[in-house]
């Protein structure tokens, strides 16, 4: 039998290895637990894998990721300690919020179309919908194409552009 890459213990021990000389001295600062502005980015923003560049956004908070698709944190999932801290700081910072209908009506527009089918994951539209309308600074627009056999607008959060798709 074969053995992946995953299941390999030695493989483990080299990636682990490879974060503890590597990646923890670049961690281990960034996930101190100090007091800070809320209204600035913490230090934890700026990591990332080691093949990856991040520039500062011009604008304002936030980071723009120089490469094409989204990644996982080597280092987290080698030692998901450090995920942990890092998703506590995060959501310390930029907490999830959720309003029933969009909050801000000024700065930027943009719009976010969901294909749907079904009342399976419905309450997870239902959520990202939400946390889509409490987002602050832009005007946030959700429609929906609903590919459902029967229409389901009744159950969306009010202020949601609901079409409904005949299969």
């Amino acid at each position: 039998m074969m053995r992946t890459a995953v299941n390999n213990p030695w493989r483990k021990l080299h990636d682990l290895a490879g974060v503890l000389v590597k990646d923890v001295w670049r961690y281990a600062p960034a996930l101190r637990d100090v007091a800070r502005d809320h209204r600035q980015d913490g230090p934890w923003i700026t990591l990332r894998n080691r093949n990856e560049v991040l520039e500062t956004n011009p604008a304002g908070r936030g980071v723009h990721c120089r490469w094409t698709w989204s990644s996982e944190l080597h280092a987290c999932k080698v030692v998901p300690a450090l995920g942990r801290r890092l998703m506590k700081l995060a959501l310390a910072q930029w907490p999830i919020s959720f309003a029933d209908l969009p909050i801000s009506t000024t700065g930027r527009r943009i719009s976010f179309v969901f294909a749907h089918e079904g009342t399976e994951r419905l309450p997870h539209l239902q959520h990202v919908i939400r946390t889509i309308f409490a987002q602050q600074g832009v005007q946030a627009e959700c429609v929906v194409a609903d590919l459902s056999p029967e229409p389901i607008d009744s159950q969306l959060p009010n202020g949601v552009v609901y079409v409904h798709v005949d299969s």
